[in-house]
C-alpha cells in the first residue's frame, strides 16, 4: 500500500479499529503521499475483489473496470487508521493548492494538529508517538475531510447511493464548517462491518454513483 510494504510492521498492540492482527501494520517511508509514519489496515486483495464484484451485480464489466481502477488509485487496497500525509491544501476545507501536511484518522483527511508543520519533515518516531494513540480514539472530533477510505467517496455519494441502514448526521462535504464528525463513525463502521464478508456499503455506493456518471471524491468548496 502506498509503496510502504518493505518497511512495514506488525504494531505492538492491537488499535481498536481493527479486526485481525495480520492485515494491521505500522508503517514507515517518505514516498506515495505518505510521510513518515503510517498505521494502516491491509485489505486483502480477494476481499476487495469479492466487495467489488458483488457491488457490480447486474452492471457488467464496465463497472467492475471502473471500480477496481478509482479504488486502486484512491488507496491501494489500504485504510489508513493514523498517519500523516501530504495532499493539496484544498484536502482540509481549505482553498490553497500547494502541498501540506495532513493526518489520517480513520480512512478520512483531517487538518493537521499544531505539532505538525505546514510542510516540515518530521521524524517518524515523533510521529509514531503522537499519532498512534490516535488510533485509539473511536470518535475522533476533529474536522473531517469530506472522503472516506477505501471506497474513496464523499459524504453526499454514501448518503445517496448507500444502501441502508446507514448512520445519519455526517453532515455535508460543503461548507467545510457543516462536515460532521459521525463521518468517522460512518467510515469506521462500514469497514468493521464488511470484514471478511462480500458486501461493503461503501462500494456498493461507489459502483451506483459511477455508474451514473458522478464525482464521486473530493468537490472544491466555493469560497
Amino acid at each position: 500500500p502506498f509503496g510502504l510494504r518493505p518497511l512495514c510492521v506488525p504494531p505492538l498492540l492491537q488499535s481498536l479499529i481493527l479486526i485481525d492482527a495480520s492485515s494491521h501494520l505500522d508503517c514507515r517511508a517518505a514516498n506515495g503521499g505518505l510521510h513518515g509514519w503510517a498505521r494502516l489496515a491491509i485489505i486483502p486483495p480477494s476481499m476487495l475483489a469479492d466487495w467489488i464484484d458483488n457491488a457490480c451485480q447486474s452492471k457488467g464489466t464496465k463497472c467492475l473496470s471502473r471500480v477496481t481502477a478509482y479504488s486502486w488509485c484512491s488507496n491501494q487496497l489500504s485504510f489508513p487508521i493514523a498517519a500523516n500525509i501530504i495532499e493539496p491544501g484544498s484536502s482540509g476545507g481549505g482553498q490553497d493548492a500547494g502541498s501540506h501536511n495532513f493526518i489520517f484518522l480513520h480512512g478520512i483527511t483531517v487538518p493537521r494538529p499544531a505539532w505538525i508543520g505546514a510542510s516540515q519533515d518530521l521524524d517518524a518516531d515523533a510521529q509514531a508517538k503522537n499519532l498512534a494513540p490516535l488510533s485509539e480514539v473511536e470518535e475522533p472530533n476533529a474536522l473531517t475531510g469530506q472522503v472516506a477510505r477505501p471506497a474513496g467517496i464523499r459524504r453526499e455519494i454514501y448518503s445517496e447511493f448507500g444502501p441502508g441502514p446507514k448512520l445519519r448526521d455526517i453532515g455535508n462535504s460543503c461548507p467545510a464548517t457543516q462536515r460532521s464528525a459521525f463521518w468517522f463513525n460512518a467510515s469506521r463502521k462500514a469497514l468493521l462491518a464488511a470484514w471478511d464478508k462480500r458486501h461493503n456499503i461503501m462500494f456498493d455506493a461507489l459502483a451506483g454513483a459511477l455508474e451514473e456518471g458522478r464525482a464521486v471524491g473530493v468537490v472544491r468548496c466555493s469560497r
